[in-house]
């Protein structure tokens, strides 16, 4: 009998097969809704159920890196600075910028979206040419072609709710400082990953304060040992600390960022270029010039009510040159 008094019926609810609201037929209704999804749909959540937990509470982050290529010391061209940027947000998001994405895809007939060699292709329209290598995707595509699917891109990747987060770390700057080369890190791009996941953790707290995780890291897959090894120490230190804290870490994934499951990776990827490119006109290493705030950016960074370029570089936090700690 239920003693309780807020209980209309004298049963004990998640067990007996009387009580129309019992547990088990939520669980059955929920499973019975996700196998109602498109396919596509239904397999990318349970992907991400693989992580563990409710997948409709949890939270993805994508994210890529950029300017890493360049050793301890930054010394070949555009490695200068490493930047590590994506996006988190919840699973039902995601999946919408899935559809989202694909359609501009397909309004473009494009394969996929990547930053360095669509901007290297309108550079070259810019001037009146046209790029015609066999490995860039782009080949032949004018300079409204190629500035379009990136617009339409950076308007899918920046709606929603999802949280940008974004660091940088000055590799030149760092191995021409006085700090002794005895305490010098090894791999110096790999700061950047320590710094991303300190942001990571710090601005999804203060944008969903209730989210318990866990969190999965979703990075694009790489040939780079070195890298992978970084970003698997990173990930389990940090999965360390928040053993008995909230939001609770869960995995960390490579993934191929051309599968339709990974579109938020060429969303990472987009972001991350930009975020790398103005990095390079903060420190110098690229000329800076008072131009114009540009469409790309009105629309990447929109929600921070910026007026003019000169406000989207004095947002960009100073660059340390000590290694973060978790």
């Amino acid at each position: 009998p239920c003693l309780s008094g807020s209980n209309p019926f004298r049963v004990a609810p998640t067990t007996c097969s009387g009580y129309p609201f019992r547990k088990s037929n939520a669980k059955r209704a929920s499973r019975a809704a996700v196998r109602r999804l498109p396919v596509d749909e239904r397999a990318f959540r349970q992907w991400f159920s693989l992580f563990g937990g409710e997948i409709l509470v949890n939270l993805v982050i994508y994210a890529d890196e950029s300017g890493t290529h360049g050793g301890k010391a930054g010394s070949q061209p555009h490695s200068e600075v490493a930047t590590v940027a994506g996006y988190a947000g919840k699973v039902d998001g995601w999946v919408k910028l899935r559809r989202d994405w694909k359609a501009v895809l397909d309004k473009h007939h494009a394969d996929y979206f990547h930053y360095s060699p669509l901007r290297y292709a309108l550079r070259i329209a810019e001037r009146g040419g046209s790029v015609y290598q066999n490995g860039n995707p782009y080949r032949g595509w004018s300079k409204s072609q190629a500035e379009d699917f990136l617009l339409d891109c950076a308007r899918v990747a920046a709606a929603g709710n999802r949280l940008s987060l974004g660091v940088d770390f000055d590799t030149r700057g760092y191995s021409q400082s006085t700090i002794p080369e005895h305490l010098k890190m090894a791999n110096p791009p790999a700061g950047a990953v320590w710094m991303f996941y300190e942001t990571a953790m710090r601005q999804i707290k203060r944008h969903w304060p209730t989210a318990r995780g866990p969190i999965v890291f979703c990075f694009d897959q790489t040939d780079s040992q070195e890298w992978l090894a970084e970003a698997h120490l990173v990930h389990s230190e940090f999965k360390r600390a928040y053993e008995k804290k909230l939001p609770r870490i869960g995995g960390i994934s490579f993934e191929d960022k051309k599968q339709p499951e990974n579109y938020g990776l060429q969303a990472a990827d987009l972001y991350a270029g930009r975020l790398r490119e103005l990095a390079r006109l903060i420190l110098k290493y690229d000329p800076a010039q008072d131009m114009p705030l540009t469409e790309l950016d009105s629309v990447l960074f929109g929600k921070f009510k910026v007026k003019s370029m000169r406000e989207v570089l004095s947002r960009r936090s100073s660059i340390k040159l000590d290694r973060p700690t978790a």
